[in-house]
């Protein structure tokens, strides 16, 4: 009886210490686990425009100035930019496709 109880004991010991296989030790980032990448938008002219992201305003960028956000991932996004101020007939207007994949970093310049 007690080489049975040993023999279990040390089966126990043996086979409770390991580890689950399906445990990661991955990290993950904060863009990985939110799913998102950044865009960032740069104004190089001496004028302010106005930011529009897929036709919604977003704000005003100051001549000589960039902005910096973070959009979902995984999504194709139009940028457009208008200018506000410093035109004679009409204001400049500049579109941009962005694709914004995980953990992405994209910079647009105008």
């Amino acid at each position: 009886m007690k080489k049975i109880v040993l023999v279990f004991l040390v089966m126990i010991a043996l086979f409770s210490c390991n580890k689950d296989r399906n445990e990661s030790s991955i990290t993950l980032t904060k863009c990985q686990k939110e799913n998102v990448g950044y865009l960032k938008v740069n104004n190089t002219t001496s004028d302010s425009y106005d930011l529009f992201i897929n036709d919604v305003y977003k704000q005003q960028i100051p001549a000589h100035h960039f902005v910096q956000g973070t959009l979902s991932a995984g999504h194709v996004y139009n940028v457009q930019v208008r200018q506000v101020s410093g035109y004679f007939v009409s204001p400049t207007i500049k579109n941009f496709s962005v694709t914004i994949n995980m953990c992405d970093e994209k910079t647009v310049s105008f």
